[in-house]
């Protein structure tokens, strides 16, 4: 039975062959990295047409599983005497690179956890292979992508976290777990006992003691942290030692500080590691699995973590190489990383200054305020400033009258109801004297009886001398009953004409102004403020984004109210439409 063989399957995991020919098998595994393998085939092996790029290989070490990789670059090597076909080999899990988040994908915060944050990754597999098989870590911290690879997306998960290690099942279905990394002893190297060489590198290149941590953004509105920096607990050992780490990805400033955190922790002492070589046992040491290393002659003891695990020929000499090392990861490559980062960063901008006027007038009193609204969009990433003025000016009306269409009106029904006049005392009344004269006509009369006379028509002439009349009235009341009625009134349509014009009123001398409910302060009229401070909150005590926000000017009399606000944000360009 062959010891060293090589399995390999189509795209759909269907094998095609075993591979027993193979030479120079080497294989190369990382912590929370891609691991890699490498083997040839003579160019005359039949099993060359199975190797064709992006098949999958199973490697097997001394009859133990190695991984399960895929076919990437092939060389063909041609000399004198032989040509040599060299198939180079990623981890399954690059399969994640073939996919990719569009454009910007904002995932975590409050409600969703590690967990939910891998899942929505892996949910944009076109082809659904890998699933989530565990998860040691429940945090909250908000992830930010933009036209990234899936494989990128998911490393990046962990960055805020420690002591963490991504491990992989792929002996059936492909399941990926993110675990905390075990820090109890699961064996030891010992010089002259399996270890067959050492070799210690202590370097202090990256020591770093003050960390300046800065996310999100460009100039004053880029994220920071509260105080800009966090020391290490060795800044008295080793001084002040200053570094800036700049990841744009950041939005929250909780998930930078948590991120600068784990980083300043890997960087706060000299990276100490040991390449070590030692006999292939039986013992199943994996990657990220803590042992002793120990040298009695250079008094060495050490409880280190293995970083790294290789073999250059499994055919060949029966050893193993372990990178032994006190960090976690490779920090000259963190940094690398950090400056990649950056200066792709710099190739699109991070957002824009946003000034947002509104402008408000309309007469207000104690009773009926001027309210001003304005929305501050989710899509401020931050609030410089929210500058507010007012004035007070006379009250302000337009028209003295209104037309109207006419109408009846009737009187509500009277009771009834009794008057008495005042009594009098009664009086004495003389009338005027007057000189007059008076000529009465009669016409002729005839007058019966015993005795018969005849008038012919004739007249009388008298002479009144002047004289006068008196009179008294004894004193007396009058009294009249009035009984109940209704009086009805008939207004026919009519109209009357608006008599247009400005006309002014007061003026308040004194206002009050609350913004979202809160009293702020003491401002005067015709001063700008900031009212920035006084916007109501959400629970992380930010300004809250995505809704409206009222300012209203409670004035002490009638009067003219003219306000102005300038919301100055930071806009976030993600999202939206080209239209």
């Amino acid at each position: 039975m062959w010891r060293n063989r090589i399995a390999v399957y189509d795209k759909n995991m269907r094998r095609l062959c075993f591979i027993t020919d193979a030479i120079s098998i080497n294989y190369n595994l990382k912590l929370n990295s891609l691991h890699t393998a490498e083997f040839s085939l003579m160019a005359s092996s039949n099993n060359n047409q199975y190797c064709r790029p992006l098949n999958f290989v199973e490697i097997f070490d001394n009859n133990k599983r190695v991984e399960l990789f895929r076919i990437t670059p092939s060389i063909l090597k041609k000399s004198s005497s032989e040509k040599v076909i060299t198939y180079q080999c990623e981890h399954v899990l690059a399969t994640l690179i073939d996919d990719i988040l569009f454009k910007a994908h904002s995932v975590g915060n409050i409600g969703t956890n590690t967990a939910q944050a891998i899942r929505y990754i892996l949910d944009r597999q076109t082809v659904k292979r890998w699933n989530l098989q565990e998860c040691d870590f429940v945090n909250y911290y908000l992830y930010n992508w933009e036209n990234e690879n899936l494989l990128s997306a998911l490393f990046s998960i962990a960055n805020p976290l420690s002591n963490y290690i991504w491990r992989f099942d792929t002996t059936a279905s492909w399941q990926l777990s993110l675990k905390r990394i075990n820090t109890k002893q699961k064996g030891e190297v010992r010089y002259k006992k399996n270890m067959v060489g050492i070799t210690k590198t202590t370097d202090p290149t990256n020591l770093t003691t003050r960390l300046y941590l800065l996310g999100y953004g460009e100039g004053d509105n880029q994220l920071g942290i509260k105080g800009n920096y966090i020391d290490s607990d060795t800044i008295n050992q080793y001084g002040i030692i200053s570094k800036i780490a700049v990841d744009r990805r950041f939005q929250n400033e909780q998930s930078l500080l948590e991120y600068g955190k784990c980083l300043l922790e890997e960087l706060k002492r000299p990276a100490i590691s040991y390449e070590v070589e030692t006999i292939d046992t039986d013992e199943d040491i994996a990657v990220g699995d803590t042992i002793r290393i120990i040298d009695d002659e250079e008094n060495i003891s050490e409880l280190m973590r293995i970083t790294e695990i290789s073999k250059t020929d499994i055919s060949g000499r029966n050893e193993l190489k372990y990178t032994i090392s006190n960090k976690p990861r490779d920090i000259a490559q963190s940094i690398a990383d950090l400056s990649d980062r950056q200066r792709i960063s710099d190739l699109y901008s991070q957002g824009s200054v946003n000034i947002d006027s509104v402008s408000y007038c309309d007469n207000a009193d104690s009773n009926n305020p001027a309210v001003m609204r304005f929305f501050i969009s989710d899509k401020a990433v931050r609030i410089n400033a929210v500058n507010f003025i007012y004035s007070l000016k006379a009250f302000r009306a337009y028209s003295k009258a209104a037309a109207s269409g006419g109408g009846s009106t009737t009187t509500s029904s009277g009771g009834g109801g009794t008057s008495s006049s005042t009594a009098s005392g009664g009086g004495t009344s003389d009338t005027t004297s007057v000189s007059m004269q008076s000529n009465i006509t009669t016409n002729y009369a005839t007058y019966g009886g015993s005795e018969q006379m005849t008038l012919e028509n004739h007249y009388h002439y008298a002479v009144m001398p002047e004289h006068s009349h008196n009179f008294k009235v004894d004193s007396h009341t009058h009294r009249i009953t009035l009984s109940p009625h209704t009086h009805d009134v008939s207004v026919p349509e009519h109209s009357h004409s608006i008599e247009y014009g400005i006309y002014q009123g007061s003026t308040a001398n004194s206002a009050i102004i609350k913004v979202d409910g809160n009293i702020a302060g003491s401002i005067l009229p015709d001063t700008n403020f900031d009212i920035a401070a006084f916007l109501s909150k959400d629970s992380e005590g930010k300004i809250q984004r995505g809704t409206w926000h009222t300012v209203e000017i409670i004035p002490n009399t009638l009067t003219r109210v003219e306000a102005s606000l300038q919301n100055i944000v930071f806009i976030n360009p993600k999202g939206g439409s080209d239209l």
